[in-house]
C-alpha cells in the first residue's frame, strides 16, 4: 500500500469516527426535543398540566396519605407469614429516593470521569497504526455475529438515552422542555426502554453463550498483559480474543 493511500485510509477512518460520535451526540441532544415539538402543537397538554397543579394544592387528602406512607407500623388482626403492620410498604419510595439522591448525584461524576480518561489516553498515546499492510483480509466475524453486535449496541445506546433522559429529567429536561413537553419524552423514553430491556438481554444472552468458549483465559493473557496489549512497541500475541476483551467479557 503506497504513503498515499495510507493517508487516505486514515483520513476516512478519522472521518468515520468523528462523523459516528457527531451522530450519537447529536441524537441524544435533540430526541427529547421530540416531546417539545408535540407540546408546542398542543395546547391541551398546558391546560391538562395546569389542572393538575390546582388539583394537588387544593387535594385536602395529600397530608393524610402523607402520614400513611410515613412506614409506621399499625395493628392488625390478621394472622400470616405475609401480613404487615404497614398499610404500605415503601420499597418502591425508597428506592426512588436513592435513585434520585445518591445515585444521580455519582453517576454524572463517573461518566465524566471516563469520558476525561478516555481523552486523555487518547492525547497522550494517540491510535495505533500500523507499520505496514499484508494486502490481505482475514475473516474474524461472521455476517450473523456483526449484526448480533449491532442489534446489542444500538440497543445499549437507546436503553442509555432513554435511561439517562428518566434519571435524570426532572433536573435537565424539564427547565428545557417544560413539564407538559417531559411528560411525552418520558412516555416515549419509558415505551422505548420497556421493549428494548428484553431485546438488549436477549442478544447479551447470545453473545454470552455463543463467544464464551474463546474468552477462556489462557497463558498467553497474561504476556499479552504485560506487553501492554501491544500499545508499546512489542508485538501481544493473543487469540480470537485478547486479554482485554476476556476481561471485558467476564
Amino acid at each position: 500500500m503506497t504513503t498515499a493511500s495510507k493517508q487516505s485510509a486514515k483520513r476516512a477512518h478519522r472521518r468515520a469516527m468523528i462523523w459516528s460520535l457527531a451522530v450519537i451526540l447529536v441524537g441524544a441532544m435533540l430526541a427529547p426535543l421530540s416531546g417539545y415539538l408535540y407540546v408546542a402543537v398542543s395546547e391541551d397538554a398546558v391546560a391538562e398540566e395546569a389542572a393538575a397543579g390546582a388539583w394537588q394544592e387544593r387535594n385536602p387528602r395529600a397530608e393524610t396519605w402523607r402520614e400513611v406512607r410515613a412506614d409506621t407500623g399499625g395493628y392488625t388482626a390478621a394472622s400470616g407469614p405475609y401480613v404487615t403492620n404497614n398499610f404500605i410498604q415503601n420499597g418502591g419510595e425508597n428506592w426512588r429516593n436513592l435513585r434520585n439522591g445518591p445515585v444521580a448525584g455519582i453517576v454524572p461524576w463517573i461518566m465524566a470521569l471516563a469520558l476525561v480518561a478516555i481523552g486523555v489516553f487518547h492525547a497522550v498515546h494517540g491510535p495505533n497504526r500500523l507499520e505496514q499492510r499484508a494486502g490481505r483480509k482475514v475473516l474474524r466475524w461472521q455476517t450473523w455475529e456483526r449484526v448480533l453486535h449491532w442489534i446489542t449496541a444500538i440497543s445499549f445506546i437507546l436503553l442509555a438515552i432513554t435511561g439517562l433522559s428518566l434519571l435524570f429529567g426532572r433536573v435537565v429536561l424539564i427547565p428545557l422542555l417544560g413539564h407538559a413537553g417531559f411528560a411525552v419524552w418520558a412516555e416515549l423514553s419509558k415505551l422505548v426502554h420497556n421493549f428494548l430491556g428484553p431485546v438488549f438481554t436477549a442478544a447479551v444472552l447470545v453473545m454470552i453463550v455463543s463467544w464464551v468458549r474463546y474468552n477462556i483465559p489462557t497463558k498467553v493473557d497474561l504476556d499479552w498483559f504485560r506487553k501492554g496489549g501491544g500499545m508499546g512497541s512489542q508485538h501481544a500475541s493473543a487469540g480470537r480474543m485478547n486479554g482485554g476483551e476476556k476481561v471485558w467479557f467476564w
